[in-house]
């Protein structure tokens, strides 16, 4: 067994702020406790609840405490195991989502600790920088879908903000379950949405109404303005589904929806291995990859929490400690 390092090279933040409060720190190695393992982080997928969080409290953070080292997604290798942590043995190689919402060991390190059961073995058809990039945006797509009781096959769905981290992994995750996907995105980004799978594209920025463009839509995973939500609403057949990944769903969204019987929901994407495993098969039976826009090892964090502030960067960005 490789003798492992007393301390680790670690993203850290004192305060609440901009990128510039991040810092690189030295701080020790954790220890697994009952039920995790320790992982030797190859990759940590940057995500806009990470800047979110950096930039001021966020409430439904659990565990949470200054000075701290952010970060949920990770995919390495375990290199230690705690007590009661069967199903995983030291040298295998897992991705995950690391306990959110709770934030007690982040990700953004060389090495970090993570329950069993957040886990799952990474698919040999991703490399390191893609088992870190999908995590969160995987588990969004799975369990927004799963909350209103899945996408019946042949049905018409549209995608917001398309070609975002979350967003062309649904368009692949939707594709899988049957549906005809539309998204939506700027003219530029379309090319690479049909190379995920989307059937149809909307130009959101040349487009007054993008909803009436869609033509009759079963389901819409929503991420934009509450006021495209509640439109949504309004125009979702009978008996399909709204759900959004950034807003709650109101009192008058939910009963414009209700009365025309629309399923409706609002989530906080969770942990779960079980979820991670189920990417896993999509991904070992190509229906889904996931787009890497661009890598920054942590020296350069700060650079990469910027870009992620401006929103408009096709699939994910990623760290590398």
């Amino acid at each position: 067994m490789t003798r492992l390092p007393a301390t680790m090279r670690a993203l850290r933040f004192r305060r609440h702020g901009g990128p510039q409060v991040l810092e690189l720190a030295e701080i020790p190695v954790p220890r697994p406790a009952a039920g995790e393992v320790l992982i030797r982080v190859h990759a940590a997928g940057l995500n806009p609840v990470d800047a979110g969080l950096v930039a001021e409290p966020a409430p439904f953070v659990e565990g949470f405490a200054l000075p701290a080292v952010p970060g949920w997604d990770v995919a390495g290798t375990v290199v230690m195991r705690g007590p009661d942590s069967d199903g995983l043995a030291v040298g295998d190689e897992v991705f995950g989502v690391s306990r959110f919402p709770r934030l007690t060991v982040g990700t953004f390190a060389e090495y970090t600790t993570v329950p069993v059961a957040d886990l799952a073995h990474k698919p040999a058809g991703l490399s390191w920088a893609q088992a870190g990039a999908l995590p969160i945006a995987g588990l969004t797509a799975l369990q927004a879908f799963d909350a209103v009781g899945g996408i019946t096959p042949g049905s018409r769905v549209l995608i917001e903000a398309a070609a975002g981290g979350v967003g062309h992994v649904a368009v692949q995750v939707a594709k899988a379950a049957g549906a005809t996907v539309i998204g939506t995105a700027s003219s530029r980004r379309h090319d690479f949405l049909r190379s995920m799978g989307a059937d149809e594209l909307i130009d959101y920025t040349a487009t007054p109404d993008v909803l009436a463009a869609a033509g009759p839509l079963h389901g819409v995973l929503h991420s934009t303005t509450k006021q495209a939500m509640t439109e949504a609403a309004r125009i979702i057949e009978p008996g399909g589904f709204l759900v959004s990944i950034t807003h709650g769903i109101d009192s008058e969204t939910a009963a414009i929806a209700d009365e025309r019987g629309v399923r409706h929901a609002d989530i906080l994407v969770a942990a779960d291995g079980a979820g991670m495993r189920r990417l896993a098969s999509l991904v070992d039976e190509d229906k889904l990859s996931v787009e890497v826009a661009r890598t920054y090892p942590l020296q350069r964090a700060s650079d990469a929490f910027e870009r992620i502030m401006e929103r408009h960067t096709p699939g994910k960005l990623v760290l590398l400690p």
